[in-house]
This record gives C-alpha cells, sequence and structure tokens, in this order.
C-alpha cells in the first residue's frame, strides 16, 4: 500500500476560552473520515493541552505534515491561529493550510486575512478526505466542492457538497483525547443529530445550514447508530456519563422524537447503564412530557435549556418562538421530573433597558434559583455573530460590531450595570469556583443525591448572591435619572462591602463540598 500523505488537524488555544472538560468532536469526526481513507491523523487540541504555537509548529514539522486544517469555532481563535499559520509560513513548511468551522463558514472573508491556501464550509466530513486525496495526488485543489479559495485578493466559492441526510454512514469519531478527558473527570461527547429546526436570530447553526444548503432542517442518527457508539465507548473507556452535544437533541416531533424513543429502547434491551445531558428548547419539553419521563427511566439527569429571557419582546427579537408563560412551564416540567437545569440566559443585547433587567431579575427569582445553574448569571452579552439575522437587523440599525460581536453600544446605564457586574463578580475567587462546580454538576450524574444537596444550595447561594448585587446596582440606576459617578461609586462601595460579608456563606459552601468530593473520591480538574 502506497504510503499516505500525513494530516494535522488543530484546534488554536484561546486565552478568553476556557480549557474543555469535553472533546474537540468536529475534529474527531474530520480525523475519522480521514483514517477511513488510511491518511496518518494528528489531532492536535491546543487548548486542552495548553500548547503554544511554537511547539504546535514543531510537531508539524518534525511529523512532516503536508495538511493542516485549523478549526475555527469562534473568534476568539483567530488571534492565535493566525499567529500560528505565520510561524509555519515563517519556517517555510511545505504544506497546504486550510481552514473551517462555524466562524470561516459564517464569514469567509477571514480567508483573505489569513495566509491560508483554501477554507473548506460546511459539513467537511466529505471535504477534508477529498482535499488531502487530491493533495497527495498531485492534483488540482480549487475546483473541489465546498470549497473557497482566494485568487486577486477575491473569493472564489465553488458550490457545497449535498447535505450529508444520513449520518449513520458516517465512521465514529475518533476518541484520541478522550481517555486524557476522563483522567481529568471531564465527561464523553456525543453528536447524534447536525443542524436545529429552530430559527433563533442569534444562532449561527441555522444560519450556516441555510448558507451551505437553502435549508435548516434537523438530520438525527438512529438510536441504535448512537447507542453502538456509546457502546464502544462504555467497552473501550469504561465511561458512565454522555453529554450529548446536539444543539436541539430531541428535534422535531415526528423523527425527532421517534428517533429518542428508539434511542431509549435500544438502552433497555442492551441493559446499558449510563447517565446524560441533553440540549433543548422550551417547547420540546412542553411538547414531550413523555418523551422526557422515558428519557429519565434510562438516564437522562440533566438538561441545558435555551431560555434565554423572561421578558417577551426579548424572546420574540431572538425570535425564540415561545413565551415566558411557556419558558416557566418547561422548567416546572423539568423540576417535576428531578431534572437538573442549566439554563441558557441572555442578559444584555444592543435594544436592553432598565426595566427588562428588573424584568428578567423577577423572572428568574419566580421559576426559581435553588435547582437551576445560569452559566454566566448576570454577565452574558448578546454575541452579535456574523451572518445572523439579530446582527443583519442591528447593522440595517447602523450597530456594527466586530468578529466577536460584543463591542456594541449599549444603553448608557445598561453599560454600567454591565461593567460594574463584571468588576464585581471577577473580584469572587468563589464564584468562578462556585460556577465550576454547578458546571460539572458530577453529584446528579452519579446519582448521588446526597452529594447533589450540596450543590444545589450552591446553585441557590450563587444566584441569589448575583441576583441581590444586580438589583442593588439596577435599582441606583432607576432611581437616579440623573446621576454624579462620583455618587455611583460611592454606592458601589457599599455594595461591595454588603458583598464581601455575604461571599463568606458560598466560601463554605464550596469548602464543604470540597471536603465530600475527596471522602467519596470524586475528581475532575477542569
Amino acid at each position: 500500500m502506497t504510503k499516505k500523505i500525513k494530516v494535522a488537524l488543530v484546534s488554536p488555544s484561546s486565552e478568553k476560552v476556557q480549557i474543555s472538560s469535553m472533546e474537540n468532536l468536529a475534529l474527531a469526526y474530520l480525523a475519522a473520515s480521514l483514517r477511513s481513507k488510511n491518511f496518518e491523523v494528528d489531532i492536535i487540541d491546543a487548548g486542552m493541552y495548553l500548547y503554544n504555537n511554537d511547539y504546535i509548529v514543531d510537531r508539524i514539522l518534525n511529523n512532516n505534515i503536508k495538511l493542516l486544517a485549523i478549526s475555527l469555532s469562534s473568534a476568539y481563535f483567530i488571534k492565535s491561529a493566525k499567529e500560528l499559520i505565520n510561524k509555519i509560513r515563517d519556517a517555510e513548511i511545505d504544506c497546504h493550510i486550510t481552514i473551517g468551522g462555524y466562524l470561516p463558514t459564517s464569514y469567509p472573508e477571514i480567508l483573505l486575512e489569513l495566509n491560508v491556501d483554501s477554507l473548506l464550509y460546511g459539513e467537511g466530513d466529505f471535504s477534508i478526505s477529498e482535499l488531502a486525496e487530491r493533495i497527495e495526488n498531485g492534483y488540482k485543489w480549487n475546483n473541489m466542492k465546498s470549497l473557497i479559495y482566494k485568487e486577486n485578493n477575491k473569493l472564489i466559492i465553488n458550490e457545497s457538497y449535498d447535505r450529508i441526510d444520513n449520518l449513520d454512514v458516517l465512521p465514529f469519531p475518533e476518541r484520541d483525547n478522550l481517555k486524557y478527558i476522563l483522567n481529568r473527570g471531564g465527561v464523553a461527547a456525543v453528536s447524534t443529530s447536525r443542524g436545529c429546526y429552530g430559527n433563533c436570530s442569534f444562532c449561527l447553526i441555522q444560519s450556516n445550514f441555510a448558507k451551505q444548503h437553502g435549508q435548516k432542517e434537523w438530520t438525527g442518527r438512529s438510536g441504535e447508530n448512537i447507542i453502538d457508539e456509546i457502546e464502544s465507548l462504555f467497552i473501550k473507556y469504561g465511561t458512565n456519563e454522555i453529554w450529548f452535544m446536539d444543539p436541539n437533541f430531541i428535534g422535531p416531533i415526528g423523527k425527532g422524537s421517534e428517533r429518542a424513543l428508539e434511542m431509549c429502547k435500544e438502552i433497555k434491551e442492551r441493559d446499558i447503564k449510563f447517565t446524560f445531558t441533553i440540549e433543548c428548547r422550551t417547547d420540546d419539553v412542553i411538547k414531550n412530557k413523555e418523551l422526557l419521563k422515558k428519557l429519565v427511566e434510562v438516564g437522562l439527569r440533566r438538561v441545558f435549556l435555551g431560555i434565554e429571557s423572561g421578558v417577551q419582546e426579548c424572546l420574540d427579537l431572538y425570535n425564540k418562538g415561545v413565551t415566558v408563560k411557556e419558558n416557566k412551564e418547561a422548567v416546572e416540567i423539568l423540576r417535576d421530573l428531578g431534572v437538573s437545569m442549566h439554563a441558557g440566559f441572555i442578559y444584555y443585547d444592543p435594544t436592553t433597558t432598565l426595566e427588562e433587567i428588573r424584568e428578567n431579575i423577577d423572572f428568574i427569582r419566580e421559576i426559581g434559583t435553588k435547582d437551576i445553574s445560569f452559566p454566566g448569571i448576570g454577565r452574558n452579552l448578546l454575541g452579535l455573530l456574523h451572518g445572523t439575522p439579530i446582527t443583519n437587523l442591528m447593522k440595517s440599525n447602523g450597530i456594527t460590531p466586530n468578529l466577536l460581536g460584543t463591542n456594541y453600544k449599549l444603553n448608557p446605564k445598561v453599560r454600567e450595570i454591565y461593567l460594574l457586574m463584571n468588576k464585581c463578580l471577577d473580584r469572587y475567587a468563589e464564584i468562578r469556583l462556585a460556577e465550576r462546580i454547578t458546571w460539572r454538576d458530577i453529584y446528579i450524574m452519579n446519582n448521588d443525591y446526597e452529594g447533589n444537596e450540596i450543590v444545589t444550595r450552591i446553585k441557590e447561594n450563587i444566584n441569589t448572591f448575583v441576583l441581590n448585587v444586580m438589583e442593588k446596582i439596577a435599582k441606583y440606576f432607576i432611581i437616579n435619572e440623573n446621576y454624579e459617578v462620583k455618587d455611583l461609586l460611592v454606592y458601589y462601595e457599599k455594595v461591595i462591602k454588603e458583598s464581601d460579608e455575604k461571599i463568606k456563606v458560598l466560601k463554605e459552601l464550596i469548602n464543604i463540598e470540597n471536603d465530600y468530593r475527596k471522602s467519596k473520591g470524586y475528581f475532575y480538574d477542569i
């Protein structure tokens, strides 16, 4: 057999993105496609292992890499990627460099800013292998599908591959980094579907699929195929916890819910014991109460729920297609099922008013702070991502964000709240520790209800703490239509003094959790 060229798949590092507790499944699927064609593949996840770019350049040089594919999931990785690319070019390494991922698909103009050869847009399972084969054989590569290249500083965009309608034909993702992840107390990630039937105005998923395929449909793997993969993970790695990474696990009524029922049947018939997390919309919960009961029976313990707001005008702006009442109903359904919840929530966008901040605080208190964690509570700023409907709308209103989508102007008083909330919460290491504990949610996933009770107390404490601070800061601006900066700072220092006392309770709870975790032998370094 002729020796194949070597391919490197790289996820760059970023100062803004924390070390992941899960694998980069995009790279894992690309590696599977390449290895199915007998290419030798090196997966380099710089963020996971804290690799610097000099190390990556040496690794590429020493392994005689001929095709380097860099995954850019967001603009936070551009700076590091650009540095890496320039170092490779300076070292005169003879390799084709291509980029792909959510960002390049939504913003192909990035190709003009980077010293790379090509861009693969959309699903890369087929295009990455074809590109490798063309490079290996010395064939022309700039006329292949789903590829963009530049000529005379202009983009040449080739037609795309058809969408992969049968995901079961794809090889299971390569798990080069899973053992390392599990040894750090992380979780095995599994993707069971692609796309989303929703139409949220801020989401890149629906806009990217529409861009590549002219449609926004959801496509799911069969229940049998999913459980085949999980069974193989159980046998090889002994993992008993899965995070289903689909943006919309349940999918549409009909083919989506039927697929989930098939999965439940497979789990029971094979008698596989594991717990899992899913991500879904609030209306998915309302429409699928009986299905969720069956999912709980076979291991569902946690749901990442896209609530986004407790203000109807905001839900309409985000094109969620749900009401505030339905958001509340979904929370109650999951609570009755005993499922832990992580809530996606947006606190600030270009249109946010003081009244909406107050309404969101009231909403969170009403749905309950005890058994829900709100990652980024009090701080989450809507990212106006390139190519999304809401970004296009804001641009038509004179708002032009950068690629990160976070440099836009807020209402002046809302901006002060946002800045002061970040300043206050950055002050406390306890906040970061509590968010880490509640994000991992290790006890509910292990059916340890004594440990989960400790985490529940931490959730309630951090939620109450942050909401109280946010309410106090917002109240100042509501009461004082006109204010002096010096008076604001005096008031802020008073809030901080009170917070310094209240944070002690959270610190004590964190110590209790730490002692309990050690006594039970749990470990996570994420």
